[in-house]
């Protein structure tokens, strides 16, 4: 983004075709605000300020918030996202908001990342913009479309008349060993622990990213690493669907009180070959306490013969900046601390993942 602007558009490529070996590199560093200056230059004037008012509901937002729009708008809107898109959250909002008021609305989601919108999801895009425009300023006669189109990871395209579904409530609780189950465990079931260190953060493996290093990988690998907590279930006996947003009850404790919690929702194919699904992630300032963590909205198939994974972490490192674990302020901060992560099963209190899961809603067609 720091390039995109460039009027020189030859060195502007060569600049973004640099760019992943670039931030690669300086990602790592500390403090944070020299390494963004190191690899921005001036192309990004915008950025530490953002660093510096990490709270939403900063007066600093104020001239940015551009909420009010959808109080205004009064013509047919369609809107496009990808499960795996940055702006998800954001879509998502704008559709419930523009629904609540009666506006003339349409909502289609796809398996994309932001920047798959227009490359693998031209050909829909493009075919429903001019379906769209047609219908409502051509005068065409063709029936309007449903309200929702989302795509089922998976299985595949599926029309709604709302987001999200109603959907019975599918709980799985965490247990130890590394085990997902129906049933919660013993009182005695003794807690599963790891330790973040930020100087080697748990890294980032797919994800809502803008970068081309997002949206649906193979993340075998993360489970296997010592600074998580993964927890699997049994092959699943027939299809489970899962349509709208994931939450996870962490009952949580930390050594240090500046932690973070990341929780990420996969699935294991038969070949133990596991794909994200969904990603959660909360900053604290505590040392203990219930994690409630709602995760990235999905609309996804968990095929029979599959398991269910939930990884808990420290971070997701740098799609979620990592957590120095002291109070030094993120753009200044040097100096770093551990923090080790307790999970509890059994008498501390129980974890467990609330999925809006079943057979097919009743409403789809």
């Amino acid at each position: 983004m720091s390039r995109q602007e460039d009027a020189n558009r030859l060195v502007g490529a060569l600049q973004q075709g640099r760019a992943r070996q670039r931030v690669a590199r300086t990602v790592n560093q500390v403090p944070m605000g020299d390494a963004g200056r190191a690899l921005l230059g001036v192309g990004a004037p915008w950025w530490e300020s953002w660093i510096e008012h990490p709270d939403r509901g900063n007066p600093f937002w104020e001239p940015l918030r551009l909420t009010d729009a959808l109080d205004r708008v009064d013509v047919p809107v369609l809107l496009f996202s990808g499960w795996q898109d940055t702006f998800l959250q954001q879509t998502l909002a704008q559709f419930a908001h523009l629904r609540g008021r009666r506006v003339t609305t349409a909502l289609t989601v796809g398996p994309w990342t932001h920047t798959q919108l227009m490359r693998k999801g031209a050909p829909t895009v493009i075919r429903e913009s001019l379906s769209w425009l047609d219908a409502h300023l051509g005068g065409s006669a063709v029936p309007r479309r449903s309200p929702v189109r989302a795509y089922v990871t998976n299985d595949g395209w599926l029309d709604l008349p709302h987001w999200p579904p109603t959907m019975p409530e599918h709980v799985l609780y965490l247990h130890p060993a590394h085990r997902l189950s129906g049933s919660p465990p013993d009182a005695s079931a003794r807690p599963s622990t790891f330790t973040f260190d930020p100087a080697e953060p748990t890294p980032t493996i797919g994800g809502r990213l803008l970068s081309p290093e997002g949206g649906y990988r193979d993340d075998t690998r993360l489970a296997l690493r010592p600074d998580v907590a993964d927890f699997t279930g049994e092959p699943l006996p027939t299809d489970l669907y899962v349509f709208g947003t994931p939450v996870a009850e962490v009952i949580h404790s930390s050594d240090n009180p500046h932690n973070d919690v990341f929780v990420r929702l996969s699935e294991v194919d038969a070949a133990g070959r596991s794909t994200n699904v969904s990603d959660g992630f909360v900053r604290r300032t505590g040392g203990s306490g219930t994690v409630r963590l709602e995760l990235d909205a999905v609309a996804h198939r968990f095929e029979a013969g599959s398991r269910i994974r939930i990884v808990v972490a420290g971070g997701s490192h740098p799609r979620f900046v990592r957590n120095l674990g002291t109070d030094e302020p993120p753009l200044t901060g040097t100096t770093m601390a551990s923090a080790r992560h307790t999970v509890h099963h059994g008498a501390g209190g129980v974890s467990r993942l609330l999925l809006p899961a079943g057979p097919l809603p009743p409403s789809a067609h």
